[in-house]
């Protein structure tokens, strides 16, 4: 069978069996024969791969890699760091870091409660693939009582690079979302915030404003954890 042409791509004989294929003086693979010559399958699809700039698993994989390319080749590029609310702290009103259940079924969550207005606060260093765009925050939700209602949660974001002063308060988001049932996760995402940048140190703030009018759960809100998500460079 013969096999199609394709610029740039050359074939010559190594010895009984076995045939080198190049592309323009790099050799990229070796095909085996068949007994009848090349095989009349593999070799036009690896033709046809290689031209198109592709690589097919086992083949030409270093054609890939020495390619330049960055963000604009990459279609997924959304990271995903988590910041740790154990090493938060309480700087507002008297929430309290406490494990709940007991024993192998214990889960961990800072206590925010009722009609009060509590704040915690830590920091994570943004990674520094960070590309474009702003940071996406997450937190993670329960209850440990009955009762029905609405929470309202929010945060304080600052993005500070070094030199910047570590009181500036940063952007505030909030959400307000109806509570679980008794110890069932809930997420509550809040609108994406600005002004990062590569390697910032993030301050973040989490808060329930319990004496808001939109909250009326009359029970602790458990904040049990929280994500940030950002766009990175690859």
């Amino acid at each position: 069978m013969p096999v199609p042409a394709a610029a740039g791509i050359h074939m010559s004989g190594i010895g009984v069996g076995a045939t080198i294929l190049t592309l323009g003086n790099v050799p990229v693979h070796v095909i085996s024969h068949q007994a009848g010559g090349l095989d009349p399958i593999s070799l036009p699809l690896i033709a046809g791969q290689l031209v198109a700039g592709q690589h097919p698993a086992g083949l030409g994989a270093n054609l890939h890699h020495n390619q330049v390319h960055g963000a604009a080749d990459h279609t997924d590029r959304t990271r995903i760091f988590p910041a740790d609310i154990r090493s938060f702290g309480a700087i507002l009103g008297a929430p309290a870091l406490t494990q709940y259940v007991g024993g192998i079924n214990s889960y961990i969550g800072w206590a925010f409660d009722p009609a009060a207005d509590e704040y915690i606060s830590g920091t994570c260093p943004l990674p520094g693939d960070w590309s474009s765009g702003g940071i996406v925050v997450t937190l993670y939700w329960t209850r440990n009582a009955g009762g029905a209602g609405n929470v309202y949660l929010g945060i304080l974001l600052n993005s500070m690079s070094v030199g910047d002063t570590l009181q500036g308060v940063g952007a505030a988001r909030s959400v307000t979302s109806a509570v679980p049932d008794v110890d069932l996760l809930a997420a509550s995402v809040l609108a994406s915030v600005g002004g990062v940048a590569a390697g910032d140190l993030i301050k973040l703030a989490v808060y329930r404003l319990g004496t808001n009018v939109a909250d009326t759960y009359a029970s602790d809100a458990i904040l049990v954890g929280v994500k940030l998500e950002y766009t990175a460079d690859m």
